[in-house]
């Protein structure tokens, strides 16, 4: 299953200035990948809400505490562009199902 997530990530966080990241929220899945990306392009529902800066898609296998086994981020500018991601999390993993 393909999770999308967005995250509204910034250098000064308010509520964990640790991690960076303010707030996010997994909006929902797809089975199929292309099906997940098309509701990126689209921005189904407004993934966006005029708060989050970047969406990250990641792939689960289903079971208990499963890790991703791929990712792809996308950060906000208009639209959902795809990105690099962010260096200051790059140490964390698995947000949809964390």
């Amino acid at each position: 299953m393909w999770f999308l997530t967005s995250l509204l990530v910034r250098g000064e966080s308010i509520e964990n200035p640790s991690l960076g990241v303010d707030t996010h929220r997994t909006f929902g899945f797809y089975k199929e990948h292309h099906d997940a990306v098309e509701a990126v392009i689209e921005n189904r529902c407004n993934m966006h809400e005029c708060l989050y800066n970047y969406l990250v898609l990641e792939n689960f296998e289903e079971g208990i505490h499963p890790l991703a086994t791929a990712e792809e981020w996308y950060r906000w500018d208009g639209r959902w562009v795809p990105c690099s991601k962010p260096t200051d999390l790059e140490h964390l993993i698995s947000w949809a199902l964390g």
